[in-house]
Order: structure tokens, then sequence, then C-alpha cells
């Protein structure tokens, strides 16, 4: 969706990155250890400074206390953590279970390990976790679990009820619980994260995975670690020796020093992020779409039922409004290894900065104002119609290409202004299929031709007289032995004959 935002140039909610970064401290610490350290090769499990102040992190936030030695070690980021893992516990057929939807890297991962994915759907939409499917989840083949809280996509964080649930049947069947706690920071309205490992006979059998990239903005880094009791850790660090090795010592060092000095700064970062998380929410239910409170992580999800097409599903739903309203989202569905996903609802990411998030606002009220006015656009269709124009029915991926046609022919007209207006103009050309494609056709055919002139006139003239442009079309095509009626069949029965029959005739005009 990320490479379909940056096609359309809309407003990017999808990916779930901050625009605003960390400390600036931490910044210069990166460059400056370039020059006063040696620049080769730190300790595999990382350099002693930072999984001592990452020890001390989770003394000081959890209350459990970590040997560093023993029970530390610094990875590529948290999803390096999450591999080496499942390479360094699964065997072949070795069971997971995963609480879907889910981050899309954990199932692949397992896979590659070897393991098989037993996914539990969390019910919305309050995700509650389904206490008779998780505990018939659990089979003498389970080897693991994966549980991540605060939870992405659905922005949850799981109750201490609910983490219970999850501790008496690991202890009751044996299982690893792999502990994603990557968002542990970004909690809101008073939520407090609690860490599974925290919990009665869970220290022992538990991993925590956290991250640099998550507790302060600098997500290109990619500095993860994870903490646990040491035969664990030493499973998972022997995977990571063999993966990667190592992780730079300069970013080390940077994230040594705000994890013991910069506290003040991923403290304070889940209000920020809840005032954002407001302003978004704010603007999708002024716009029709019912929300799914997020308690924590960087994202919220929402209902489409209101908004979308008849059978129009949430992959369909994110591609359109990436097209026509100019802002992209996630479709939920696609955090789902199981058969039966919701396909109404889908994920928005409110890390970004206000004036992005406001930019998004005019944007997401656009499916209310585009979409839902059926009478409308049924009114126009007839229209249409009535002056023998044809249209596509009310199909939204050809009525956005005609417009995109249109943008490329007028590159003056704000047209993104216009479609987030609903003007009934764009509308209308947007639906318009033979009268488009012969201007098309005429400025590729007669590049001298003020094609523009010619569509700003029927912007004025079509809902009054069409037949005037069409009569001026006709005159310059004719004044070239051009015959706009043969081209149009040419272009319905073989659209490639008649490109090339196209280029004939335009290198003819051209002799003239």
């Amino acid at each position: 969706m990320t490479n379909l935002a940056n096609e359309f140039g809309s407003v990017n909610l999808g990916q779930g990155f901050p625009d605003e970064e960390g400390p600036e401290s931490m910044k210069q610490i990166v460059g400056k250890a370039v020059y006063d350290f040696p620049n080769q090769y730190p300790p595999a499990l990382g350099i002693p400074e930072l999984r001592k102040a990452i020890a001390t992190h989770s003394k000081r936030f959890s209350g459990l206390p970590v040997d560093w030695q023993t029970e530390t070690v610094v990875t590529v980021g948290a999803t390096e953590a999450l591999a080496s893992a499942f390479m360094g516990f699964l065997n072949e057929g070795d069971e997971v279970i995963m609480l879907e939807p889910l981050y899309d890297s954990y199932a692949a991962m397992a896979r590659r390990a070897g393991g098989k994915i037993v996914p539990v759907s969390l019910q919305p939409p309050d995700w509650n976790i389904p206490r008779d499917k998780l505990e018939a989840a659990f089979s003498p083949r389970t080897k693991a679990i994966l549980v991540n809280s605060p939870h992405n996509p659905t922005g949850t964080a799981f109750s201490k009820p609910d983490l219970e649930a999850i501790a008496a049947l690991c202890k009751q069947h044996d299982v690893i619980a792999i502990c994603d706690e990557v968002y542990e920071h970004l909690t809101y309205e008073g939520t407090k994260h609690i860490s599974l490992r925290t919990l009665p006979g869970m220290a022992e059998r538990s991993i925590r995975i956290g991250s640099a990239g998550k507790t302060f903005s600098f997500t290109a880094w990619k500095v993860g670690w994870a903490t646990g009791p040491a035969h664990l850790i030493a499973a998972l660090a022997k995977a990571h020796s063999f993966l990667v090795f190592t992780v730079p010592s300069n970013l080390q060092r940077a994230v040594a020093h705000g994890l013991d000095h910069e506290s003040s700064f991923y403290c304070g970062l889940s209000t920020s992020l809840q005032a954002k998380r407001d302003l978004l929410e704010g603007h999708l239910k002024t716009a029709g779409f019912s929300t799914l409170r997020a308690h924590g992580s960087y994202f919220i999800t929402a209902d489409i039922s209101k908004l979308a097409h008849q059978d129009e599903k949430d992959v369909e739903f994110c591609y359109r409004i990436t097209k026509e309203a100019g802002v992209t989202a996630l479709p939920v569905s696609a955090f789902y290894v199981s058969d039966g996903a919701p396909r109404n609802l889908i994920r928005f990411c409110f890390c970004k900065n206000d004036a992005k998030l406001e930019d998004a606002a005019p944007a997401v009220k656009q499916p209310t104002d585009w979409v839902t006015d059926a009478q409308g656009k049924e009114e126009l269709i007839q229209l249409i119609s009535s002056r023998g124009f044809g249209v596509f029915n009310g199909d939204s991926t050809l009525a956005a290409q005609r417009v995109e046609e249109l943008r490329c022919l007028l590159p003056g007209l704000s047209l993104r202004a216009a479609e987030r207006s609903s003007h009934p103009l764009v509308k209308l050309l947007a639906d318009m299929d033979q009268t488009l494609e012969r201007l098309l056709s005429l400025q590729q055919l007669l590049p001298d031709v003020d094609v523009a002139t010619l569509v700003s006139k029927r912007l004025d003239l079509l809902l009054e007289e069409p037949e005037e442009v069409d009569k001026a079309v006709r005159r310059k095509a004719d004044a070239v032995g051009f015959d706009l009626a043969d081209a149009d069949q040419w272009f319905v029965n073989s659209p490639d004959a008649w490109h090339e029959r196209h280029w004939t005739r335009r290198q003819a005009a051209r002799r003239r």
C-alpha cells in the first residue's frame, strides 16, 4: 500500500512509522561514537553498556531483575529477536499459538523455523481473547505461544485476567511464551502495560522483546533486545550469532544513553500520541467510520460498513480511498493467517505529525461525500446518459482512471481539491467514457492542438451545449482527414491495432 500511496500522492496512514524523531542527544552520540570508539565487531550479545541499561530498564518498569551477563541479548530490531527466538526454540513440526490479527512477519518467521501456526482469533470490537478457543489451541505439540501487547494491528492492551489465563495454560502445558512488548511505553488513558513475564511462574518460561525504534522513534536504527532466563536467551543468542552476529556499536551506545538518560522522552511519548489518536479518531467518526478504541500502540481500527460499496471488502476499500480520497490505510484482513477474517475493518496509523493528520482530515471525509451519495450519483449518470455519453455504471476503478487521465490533460487543474470536495463536474467527467477517450486520442494525434482548452470548454459547456465541443473536436480532426467514429470503433475492437494505426496517422499529420 505504501507504493500505491506514493504513486497517487496520498496521505500515508498505513505504514507504522512516526514522523517525529527521538532525542537529539542520541543522534549526536551515533556520530561521535564512530570517531571515539573502534569500528570493529562488538560483542555478539551486545556491548556491556547497553545490556546493563536494558537490565536496569527492565527492573524499573516491570520489577523483574535481569542478569545482564546471562539474560540479555541485543538484536537487529525486535523482528530479528523474534526470528532468532523461533529458530532457537522450535523444531520441525512444533506448534506455535498466535493471536490474530497479527504482525505479518510472525507467521512467516515461525514457518521458516519449521513451526506450525495455530491461530486463535481475537473477537472484535473489544478484541477479547476467546478463552475456550485459546484452551483448545494447546496440544502436546505446542512449543510456544506468541503474545503481543500492546497489540498490532488492533491497538488493544491485554488485561491482567487475559494474561493470567494465558499463563495458566502455559504452565499447564509446559509452553514457552514469546512476549513482543515493543509498544510497552505507548498506552493511553491510564491503561497500564502488564508484562506476561511478571505473572507467577512465567519468568522462567518466557522471553520479553523490546525495541529502540518504538521506544525512541528511531525505527531506521533497527536496534532491539530480548531478556529472559539464561537457558532461553542462550538458545536465542546462538541463532542470533548465525543470523546477523552483531549490531552496529555506535547505535548501541546511543540506545544505552537513551535508556539511562532519556526516560522523560519515552515516558512522555504516550501523552503526545494519545492526542494524535484522538485527533484522527475524531476525523474518522466525522467521516462516518465506526472506530474501535485503541488503548496502545500506533494504530486504530475502523469499521467501513457504512461507507463501503455493496459487496466491497476492506482490500478494495483501501485501494479506492487511496486513489479517490487521497488517504491510505491497511486492510485488517491482511493480518490474518486463517480463513474467516473480518472484511469490514481497516487500520490507520496515527503516529504522524499533526499537519499530516490535519491534511488527512478532508481525505477521510471523502468516502462519505463520494461514495454514499448514491442518489446524487444516479442523477448524474442519468444526466450523462441523456446527453449521449457512455458511462461506467459506477465502476470506481474505471472512474478513477478517467480522473487520472483528466489530471494528465490538465496538470494545472487542482483535481485533488475537486475530488475531495466532490464537485459534480469531476464526478461527471470521472464517469465519462467515449468523450474523454476522444479527447485523449486527439491529443496524441495532434500535439499542436490545445486539448486543455477543449477540455476547459467541455467543463463549461458539457451540461448545456456538449455538441459545440464535439463540433470543435471534429473540425480539428476533419482538417487532417481523421475519422473519429472510425477511431472509436478501432479502439473498442482492437486497442493495440488502433494505437499502431493512430501513430501512423499522427506521423502523416505532422508531414502535412
